[in-house]
């Protein structure tokens, strides 16, 4: 699958580890329980514990992206960092 691809190419771990077809182990339906209030206080904290350093948007896919944007930029460990291509990453602080 192309998201494996994706993964193997940057090398770089995520929270939801492989995506496919595959078995789905329980700690990553905690992890997508959490996320489903981000941005949150306990989302943003969860991603840290994560090891998470950046967190991509893609806005054309956002419903009501300026509100989200919005939202988003409220928290203080959120910092727009760059956009490429179409996707605007943020940098969780450290």
């Amino acid at each position: 699958m192309i998201q494996n691809y994706y993964k193997t190419v940057h090398e770089m771990p995520t929270p939801f580890g492989r995506v496919g077809d595959a078995f789905e182990p329980y700690i990553l339906k905690e992890r997508r329980e959490v996320l489903k209030e981000f941005p949150s206080d306990r989302s943003i904290a969860a991603l840290r514990d994560w090891r998470v350093r950046h967190v991509l948007f893609t806005p054309a896919l956002i419903p009501d992206w300026p509100a989200f944007k919005a939202r988003v930029d409220g928290f203080a460990d959120l910092k727009p960092d760059r956009e490429i291509d179409g996707v605007v990453v943020y940098r969780l602080a450290e």
